[in-house]
């Protein structure tokens, strides 16, 4: 009996596998197999004598070592040139095992190689042999490094397919060098980065594999689901973490009867690219200030990348007839869609992110919210609410907002009601939908401070002219409407609105414990006006010095809003 150590020359790892001496080198695939499945047959496996002269290998030799890194030494090199006779047994004086009682610690008796097609197995393919001398060894945060494409606008749909369509700023060793050559610029450097390399060598893998004519939706999308794994794992390097989601299809063939896109692709509840199913509208909270969206539809190997501006108009961008036969387009359009997508997180001018993601309900402990196209859902279950009289107010304080939308007629600067669903026999919640939509964006300077505070006091003055306090005007509660003209600021979440006079101020304030008043509303805009971090005008200094002294005083939005007219 031999207690043997081997090393996956494709990955590194070791193992161990005890074998008896009568036992051929062929038959120690079959232990092997049974031991750790590879996911590929014994015949496809091949055995080295790690052994560099008379000596057997360690565990920790740099030869070794480096296979983790996906190099092949010339140490390692010159083993693989001499497999294992096959018909040899164990014992065999030309192996000449260690026995118990010569075996060493750290010692590598074996190297197996396993094919490239394991990597579908989760086992990483076959390392091509290099010369460190030549070859870089980098990560995938270090091709970052290589994006030579200054974006300070969105490009059109033209420049973005050069773009998109651009050789990898590197040279990388493929097993296929005709496809290698297409994918990368031959000027670049060579270097090996093996998590990238891995993930196009697996899908030229699956590439390989045929595919029947009438091949299901759910086959064609791993091939897809191979391609954005490249996207995302480079963002991801970059510590951009892109969430990624399909809606499966229901028994009609399509995800339109929900109101969701077939597929979603955001950053911090940003929409980057979407699939399928158009939108009713645009919406900016879900696409910032971004002129266009990526959109995406497939049919079978058929791909098309669209771009998608605010009027909803698509314009074509790539389209490829076959993403199997035109593979190495594909991979270059999906490497470079990385970079392309952190251009259009930068350029959507968010100053801070959503915690609400898009066809995604969110529920907390108070309410239900979910963003659609051009609507939000607010769900509020009666038992969710501190006792009936709460709920009553809820109720009031969204039929007061719809009589306001239905009676004003300019723009309001609050939200419109677009449904009421009051509770019923039925259903016992509250259900609102409302709109706009608009994403967090502050001030960039005087002018837009001059713009968001009259928009503000808009607001306000008719909804304290409701009798209504909105009592919680903090930036997440005040979103940017971008238009095809400069966009408005507008007032949302009314669930802490209470008459005056009739509630505590009971969140983190200076006036925490206060009755709460409509001088606390003007309090708070004086307050977010103290977070500017760029020079106010005279005129703004003396209006902020005003609402911050309001809870002071019997100040009323309506003066506020004639100081302002002297700044006209």
């Amino acid at each position: 009996m031999k207690s043997l150590t081997y090393a996956v020359i494709n990955d590194g790892s070791i193992f161990g596998v005890t074998v008896e001496d009568h036992q051929t080198a062929w038959e120690i695939k079959n232990v092997i197999k049974a031991n750790v499945d590879y996911g590929v047959s014994p015949t496809l496996m091949k055995l080295y004598l790690a052994k560099k002269g008379d000596t057997w290998l360690k565990t920790d030799d740099h030869d070794v070592v480096q296979l983790k890194e996906g190099v092949i030494s010339t140490t390692i090199d010159d083993i693989m040139k001499n497999e294992m006779d096959q018909g040899k047994s164990v014992g065999h004086i030309d192996f000449a095992f260690p026995d118990d009682k010569t075996l060493k610690n750290g010692e590598v008796h074996l190297l197996l190689a396993l094919p490239v097609g394991a990597a579908v197995a989760g086992i990483l393919a076959l390392p091509r042999k290099r010369k460190l001398s030549v070859e870089k060894l980098v990560k995938l945060a270090d091709l970052w490094d290589l994006w030579n494409v200054d974006l300070e606008e969105l490009p059109d749909p033209s420049e973005l397919k050069s773009i998109l369509l651009r050789q990898l700023p590197l040279q990388l060793a493929l097993d296929d060098d005709t496809a290698a050559k297409k994918i990368c610029d031959p000027n670049g450097q060579l270097l090996q980065c093996r998590n990238l390399t891995t993930m196009i060598e697996t899908y030229f893998i699956d590439c390989t594999t045929p595919v029947k004519e009438l091949a299901s939706e759910n086959t064609w999308q791993q091939f897809y689901d191979d391609l954005f794994r490249i996207t995302k794992q480079l963002c991801l390097a970059k510590g951009i973490l892109l969430n990624f989601r399909r809606n499966r299809v229901g028994n009609t063939g399509t995800t339109l009867g929900t109101f969701r896109p077939d597929l979603i692709l955001h950053y911090d509840g940003i929409v980057l690219l979407r699939g399928e199913e158009k939108s009713s509208t645009t919406n900016p909270m879900f696409y910032g200030d971004l002129p266009y969206i990526l959109g995406y539809a497939t049919s079978g190997s058929r791909l098309k990348i669209v771009v998608i501006d605010r009027s909803l108009h698509a314009e074509k961008v790539l389209e490829f007839y076959s993403i199997l036969a035109q593979k190495e387009d594909v991979i270059k359009t999906f490497y470079n869609l990385s970079f392309f997508l952190a251009a259009m997180i930068k350029l959507s001018k968010r100053s801070c992110e959503s915690t609400l993601m898009p066809y995604t309900p969110h529920a907390t402990n108070r309410r239900t919210i979910e963003l659609m196209d051009d609507v939000v859902k607010r769900t509020i279950n009666r038992d969710q609410c501190a006792g009936e009289n709460n709920f009553r107010r809820l109720i009031n304080v969204y039929k007061t907002l719809q009589a306001l939308s239905n009676r004003e007629r300019g723009r309001s600067h609050l939200q419109t009601v677009r449904k009421l669903k009051l509770p019923d026999q039925n259903d016992s919640s509250l259900k609102v939908q409302l709109a706009p939509l608009g994403f967090s964006r502050k001030p960039e300077n005087a002018e837009e401070v001059f713009e968001w505070l009259h928009g503000m006091l808009t607001a306000l003055k008719l909804w304290h002219g409701s009798n209504y306090c909105h009592g919680d005007i903090r930036w997440r509660n005040i979103v940017y409407v971008p238009t095809s003209n400069p966009g408005y600021w507008i007032l949302i979440d009314m669930d802490e609105s209470h008459r005056p006079q009739n509630a505590e101020v009971n969140w983190s304030h200076d006036c925490q414990g206060d009755i709460l008043t409509f001088q606390h509303d003007l309090y708070q805009l004086g307050i977010l006006m103290q977070s500017f971090e760029f020079p106010l005008n005279g005129k703004l200094l003396c209006i902020k010095t005003t609402l911050l002294s309001a809870v002071m005083s019997q100040l009323s939005v309506e003066e506020v809003l004639m100081s302002m007219k002297e700044i006209e």
